[in-house]
């Protein structure tokens, strides 16, 4: 027993950590009105039914919501816990490396990440019905994608590994923010796989298809469509009028709100530490001069913000955030100014390049390592995808969870590499 004590003592103390934080989970706005949905419709088939076509595709984790609705809280809080674990854990298993979740950085991670880093607004999935969605998927997205990693390093899957893939495929793929993610995911790491390594077999094509095949059936089902012109009607009556490129336009401005704003510093910290893993690189020359140009943006938008928290009617005098003002949702047209979009272009341009040179940072001469720019940038797209949403505004805070976990994530990476490159033990 002392063994096992010392052996995971880190994860230990990272649990009774998380659990105190779950303390306060109760029964909030839709949980409170899913108490009774299932004595309402005369049965849970009937009630999973009317859910699937008359409110969305969420279909698998809302059903267990459902069933698991009524377990006392604190029942409910282990169970979360247990969640946010599978959460670090699996980042780590698939973006860094198993050997990482033997030390003591899930402890760093967690704590950092669930208590410090993520804002207490965000952290509003700590709710029932949003922590099964936004927590749980997210969880176990992690593992579905395990697989293609594997392949890409020459390691084989286990037995229990394939077990949390296929609850993955299973339970995330029902949720379209993090499965527009997984599913671009697959499909590029089976071409990286099969076209740039060489990698035999068919089992990840198989998955890959698998995974998007379920993300697009539980997509199109006809509850998405209904609730959409529900929730248009209620919340955002222009919704309707806006072209495919406007709302393009919407998710790019939550885009460079959310990424040269709310995480300027994480930005900077991403930003500072790529440029320095390159500039000791074998990198091109043009790369590392990017490489400046792009930390140089990240760190005048860390000055700005610092400043303009200072300054009255911040949002009415801050460069950046008037980017977030194209626009008025409670005006019945779009209110957009053309003089103004190459701020957004140049922002956009730079996340996006970031994600470049963080392959870049994360290459050497052994191997090319695709995962973390993707786990970043697929951040960003899972932030992007809101503007296609007409609930961008009633959803609040949640709809940031996958953007800011994955951008954090990829803070601590590029930390431990760059202790890892000086001679470290991590």
């Amino acid at each position: 027993m002392k063994e096992l004590v010392k052996k995971y003592r880190y994860w230990i103390i990272l649990f009774f950590t998380l659990l105190i934080l779950n303390m306060t989970i109760g029964n909030f706005l839709d949980d409170v009105a899913n108490l009774k949905a299932v004595e309402n419709f005369g049965g849970f088939f009937k009630w999973l039914y009317a859910d699937a076509t008359m409110w969305s595709g969420r279909l698998v984790p809302a059903a267990l919501f459902e069933l698991i609705v009524h377990l006392p809280n604190p029942v409910f809080a282990l169970i979360n816990t247990a969640f946010l674990l599978l959460l670090v854990y699996g980042m780590n298993k698939t973006f860094a490396g198993e050997e990482l979740n033997k030390s003591y950085w899930p402890l760093i991670e967690g704590v950092l990440m669930f208590v410090i880093f993520i804002p207490g607004l965000v952290m509003s999935v700590l709710w029932k019905s949003a922590t099964v969605f936004y927590v749980w998927c997210t969880a176990l997205s992690t593992f579905m994608l395990y697989p293609f990693v594997a392949e890409a390093k020459g390691v084989k899957v286990k037995t229990g590994e394939w077990v949390l893939c296929w609850a993955g495929v299973i339970y995330a793929t029902s949720f379209e923010q993090i499965a527009a993610f997984d599913m671009v995911f697959a499909v590029f790491m089976v071409l990286w796989n099969k076209i740039y390594l060489k990698r035999k077999g068919f089992v990840t094509p198989v998955l890959a298809l698998v995974i998007s095949a379920l993300s697009v059936f539980f997509v199109r089902m006809p509850g998405n469509a209904v609730r959409t012109v529900s929730e248009t009607i209620q919340w955002m009556p222009c919704y309707g009028m806006f072209t495919t490129d406007q709302k393009v336009l919407i998710g790019a401005i939550y885009v460079v709100f959310v990424y040269t704003f709310e995480l300027a510093f994480v930005m900077l910290i991403i930003a500072t530490l790529t440029n320095a893993l390159i500039l000791r690189s074998k990198s091109a020359i043009y790369v590392k001069v990017i490489s400046v140009i792009v930390n140089l943006y990240y760190l005048g938008a860390f000055l700005e913000n610092i400043i303009v928290k200072k300054v009255e009617y911040a949002n009415k005098v801050w460069l950046i955030d008037t980017l977030y003002q194209f626009f008025d949702f409670y005006e019945p047209d779009f209110f957009f100014m053309p003089y103004r979009l190459w701020n957004v272009i140049i922002a956009l341009t730079m996340l996006f390049t970031l994600g470049y040179l963080l392959f870049a940072a994360f290459s050497d001469d052994e191997r090319l390592a695709p995962e973390m720019p993707l786990l970043f940038l697929g951040g960003v797209c899972c932030t992007m995808i809101i503007g296609f949403s007409p609930t961008i505004h009633i959803s609040g805070e949640r709809v940031k969870f996958i953007g800011y976990v994955f951008t954090i994530f990829t803070m601590y990476s590029l930390i431990r590499e760059f202790i890892k490159r000086n001679g470290v033990k991590v």
